[in-house]
């Protein structure tokens, strides 16, 4: 290493041991409180460390040798270790008032750009850009669920039933009051999907409504499971608390059969490259459509009668 390194690289060891120490000390009952005040000093340090990394990347930009692909790999371990930080927290504590840093939802822009079937455009006219943070499916068809209730509201109490019916998590509280809100007043369905914090509630809840399912339900998916397992060596009692229900763990097929089957709804997948694949076909309503691309990122595609009842208050890219 060379000495131009070394003093970034003590600083990103010693960061990353304190998000290795404030994730272990999660697993200890604490207050929501405390971790949010933790997480505000933590991304002090944070910023402060990308502050210096940014000045000597300038310094080494000019330099041809190690220097920067060193420095780079360094950044890089500082960021996963931030991740798997965050991800620790809001997976027992969704409810947490935290800067989780970009907005988990987009702009809003016509589909016309997306390679897909010309009629799958013409049913859905929009698409709704999503953070890629390992959240994505969740955050997507969480807007549409809940755009979906505001739509036909006779379908709250089933939808409070499915939330009373799950084991207590951490955020179930406050899915509660969302609902009930949205209840009484579904006019205020664009600012709530552009709430954060309600959003990253949802996504536990869909977690725990697939996790729920795959564990207490349907027991034979792992039979498929397993079948794959040289690609992940977890067992299938380790997926879901590992998988299912950790933030930032990308949805896969199970999460979105078993959410599908959970919640009697219709999921479509518009693939980039094999297409459209349906989940729960049989005398379910059609509750979310998603549009995967080439890197597996998730955008949530859009009707234009979902838009209409806020459409004035949307910018829509053109």
């Amino acid at each position: 290493m060379s000495l131009s390194i070394q003093p970034i690289s003590s600083d990103a060891a010693k960061f990353i041991q304190l998000c290795k120490k404030a994730t272990a000390e999660m697993h200890t009952a604490r207050t929501v409180d405390d971790v949010v005040q933790q997480h505000i000093a933590l991304k002090q340090e944070y910023a402060s460390f990308i502050t210096r990394y940014d000045k000597l990347w300038i310094q080494l930009a000019s330099k041809d040798d190690d220097s920067c692909f060193e420095a780079s790999e360094i950044q890089n371990r500082v960021e996963q270790s931030w991740h798997v930080l965050e991800n620790e927290l809001l997976t027992r504590f969704p409810q947490a008032q935290i800067d989780y840093g970009a907005h988990l939802v987009g702009s809003v822009n016509p589909s016309a750009s997306l390679p897909i079937d010309p009629s799958l455009k013409s049913q859905f006219p929009y698409y709704r850009t999503i953070r890629g943070d390992g959240n994505c499916f969740y955050t997507s068809f969480a807007i549409s669920y809940l755009q979906w209730l505001c739509q036909n509201p006779e379908q709250f109490e089933d939808a409070l039933k499915h939330v009373f019916n799950l084991p207590d998590f951490s955020g179930k509280e406050e899915v509660v009051h969302l609902l009930m809100n949205l209840q009484e007043t579904p006019s205020s369905i664009e600012s709530c999907i552009h709430s954060d914090p309600n959003l990253l509630v949802m996504i536990s809840f869909l977690r725990q409504c697939a996790a729920y399912h795959l564990t207490q339900v349907y027991r034979d998916w792992q039979d498929g499971y397993l079948a794959e397992s040289e690609k992940d060596p977890q067992t299938a009692d380790e997926f879901v608390p590992k998988h299912v229900l950790r933030m930032g763990c990308e949805a896969l097929s199970y999460e979105i059969n078993a959410i599908s089957s959970f919640l009697n709804c219709q999921i479509w997948i518009i693939d980039h490259r094999n297409g459209l694949r349906k989940f729960n076909e049989e005398n379910a309503p059609l509750i979310s459509v998603v549009y995967r691309s080439a890197d597996e990122h998730y955008s949530c595609m859009q009707q234009h009668s979902r838009l209409k009842q806020s459409l004035s208050g949307i910018q829509v890219n053109r």
